[in-house]
C-alpha cells in the first residue's frame, strides 16, 4: 500500500511531536509556519510578525522540535509580557510535548518564590515574564548552560516595558551558544532596533500586506572561507557576484580596518 505523506513531514517535524500535534487537532501547518519552520529548525535567527489568525503553535512547535528530552537541563527560554500568556505557553508546550518528555515551567509574579525555583530545577523549557526572572536572578545564583533557543513572544509589548535595557541581564546566565526567535504583533522601531543589534543574519517574516512598510526578505548566498588567503578568496567572491551594494559583518576593529584597506585598494 502506498504511504501518503503527512503535512508536517515536509517540514521535518519528528514523529513524536507530529503525533502530539494531531492529538490536539493540529494537522496542517499555516502558511507562516511553512515559511518559518525550515529556518527555525535549522538554528537560524528569525523574526516574525504575527497576525490575529496566527496561532500560538507558531512559537511552540520550533521550541519543541529543538528540545532534546535526554538532556535534563533548561534548553529553551521563552519571554512573554503577560502572566496569562506565560501560563498559556507553558500549558500548550506541556500538552503537545507530553509524549516527548517536555517539562515546561511558567515563571511569573504572584507565585511562591521557592516553588518557582523548584520549577526552574525541574524544567527543560522555561516560559517567563522578564521582570520575574530578573527578580529570581537577583535572589539566587543559577546558570543556563544548555540553552539553545531564546524566544521573545509579543516583542513589541515586551519592548514597550523595560526589556530593551534588561536583555543583557536576562541572558547573562546563559553560558551556551543559542539562537534567537522574535515574534511580534507589529514590527515597531524598538523591535527593529533589537533585531538589528542582537540577531545574526536573521530571516524576517512580515505579516501579509506589510511588506512595503517592513524589512523585506532578501535572497542570501553563503560562502565559507577558512584559513590563509581568505581575503583574496573574498575578493574573488565579490568579482563573481558583482553586487551593487552590500553589508559586511566583521568580528572587530582589527578585521574592519584590514578589510577596508584591501577593498579600497581594489576600487571598492
Amino acid at each position: 500500500m502506498k504511504q501518503t505523506s503527512k503535512p508536517f513531514d515536509k517540514l521535518h517535524i519528528g514523529s513524536d511531536l507530529a503525533a502530539g500535534l494531531r492529538k490536539h487537532g493540529i494537522s496542517r501547518p499555516t502558511e507562516l509556519e511553512k515559511q518559518l519552520f525550515p529556518y527555525a529548525l535549522a538554528g537560524i535567527d528569525t523574526a516574525a510578525e504575527l497576525t490575529n489568525s496566527d496561532r500560538i503553535e507558531s512559537i511552540v512547535i520550533p521550541a519543541l522540535e529543538r528540545l532534546d528530552p535526554a538532556v535534563d537541563k533548561v534548553q529553551i527560554l521563552i519571554f512573554s509580557p503577560m502572566r496569562q500568556r506565560v501560563r498559556q505557553l507553558a500549558s500548550r508546550l506541556n500538552k503537545i510535548g507530553e509524549d516527548k518528555g517536555v517539562k515546561a515551567a511558567a515563571i511569573h509574579a504572584g507565585t511562591d518564590t521557592d516553588k518557582q525555583f523548584e520549577a526552574l530545577k525541574r524544567a527543560n523549557i522555561v516560559c517567563a515574564s522578564p521582570s520575574r526572572l530578573l527578580e529570581l536572578q537577583s535572589q539566587q545564583s543559577f546558570e543556563f548552560e544548555r540553552v539553545k533557543l531564546v524566544c521573545l513572544d509579543r516583542a513589541n509589548k515586551l519592548f514597550a516595558g523595560n526589556l530593551h535595557g534588561n536583555y543583557e541581564k536576562l541572558i547573562s546566565r546563559i553560558t551556551s551558544p543559542f539562537n534567537t526567535a522574535v515574534f511580534a504583533d507589529e514590527f515597531t522601531t524598538r523591535v527593529h532596533q533589537f533585531v538589528a543589534e542582537n540577531l545574526v543574519e536573521p530571516e524576517i517574516f512580515n505579516a501579509p500586506g506589510n511588506e512595503s512598510e517592513q524589512p523585506k526578505r532578501r535572497p542570501h548566498q553563503y560562502y565559507r572561507i577558512d584559513g590563509l588567503g581568505r581575503k583574496r578568496a573574498f575578493l574573488r567572491v565579490l568579482e563573481y557576484e558583482e553586487p551593487e551594494r552590500g553589508i559586511i559583518y566583521v568580528k572587530g576593529g582589527y578585521h574592519y580596518y584590514g578589510l577596508r584597506e584591501i577593498l579600497h585598494r581594489h576600487g571598492y
